[in-house]
């Protein structure tokens, strides 16, 4: 009698080590999964370029004209501002050239200096941290003048960023890994996922451990 009591006893540990497990696989896959598709942060970078130009010529509008050659200095990863300035121009209806001849207009890209970063893991529970908040910036030098008279219009450096959040699990995807510039350190954990989580688990897994090596004993 006492040994099926025991036996009893055994079969009652047994759900609670699998719910155990079970909530441990569910929070790890909810902080490895994610069906969302974010922007790269190459994108953003170049939205950043965009909405710089944007508000140039939502300022001054005698830069909207007919034709525009775009330029860099030569500098690595110029093409990044520079595809982002002639798509943007290009949808403005503006003819855009590589040199300065036959253009109105000469934008010269000086300088390009973007960054990434990622805020401290938030959100989830306590088998992970699920999320970040994310941060694409640009410093960009520009010079616009006329053509034809020399004008300087602009020779500024500007600055611009672009904030979301994300799914950590997510940033592998939204990096380039050909493109450093693109990358940046991961997410610090919170002290909960850091310690609370380990020792929760480990506690949780040596109280069944001794209940079940107990209940046999007896």
């Amino acid at each position: 009698m006492a040994k099926k009591r025991g036996i009893f006893k055994i079969l009652r540990i047994i759900p609670s080590i699998f719910m155990l497990i079970y909530f441990y696989a569910v929070g790890f896959a909810q902080e490895n999964s994610s069906g969302t598709n974010y922007p790269t942060n190459l994108l953003l970078m170049q939205n950043s370029v965009v909405k710089i130009i944007d508000s140039i010529i939502s300022i001054n509008k005698t830069l909207m004209v007919s034709t525009c050659s775009v330029t860099t200095d030569g500098f690595e990863y110029g093409w990044i501002p520079k595809q982002a300035i002639t798509g943007y121009l290009i949808g403005k209806g503006i003819h855009v050239y590589d040199t300065i001849q036959d253009s109105s207009y000469f934008l010269k890209i000086n300088s390009f200096h973007p960054s990434v970063y990622y805020g401290d893991a938030i959100g989830g529970n306590i088998f992970g941290a699920s999320k970040t908040v994310r941060e694409v910036s640009v410093e960009l030098s520009l010079t616009i003048k006329n053509n034809f008279t020399n004008e300087i219009f602009v020779n500024s450096l500007f600055k611009s960023s672009l904030k979301d959040t994300i799914d950590i699990s997510s940033i592998e995807d939204v990096e380039n890994k050909s493109i450093p510039l693109t990358q940046a350190p991961p997410p610090q954990r919170s002290f909960l996922n850091r310690y609370a989580e380990p020792f929760l688990i480990l506690g949780a897994t040596g109280v069944a451990v001794f209940l079940f090596y107990n209940v046999r004993t007896k």
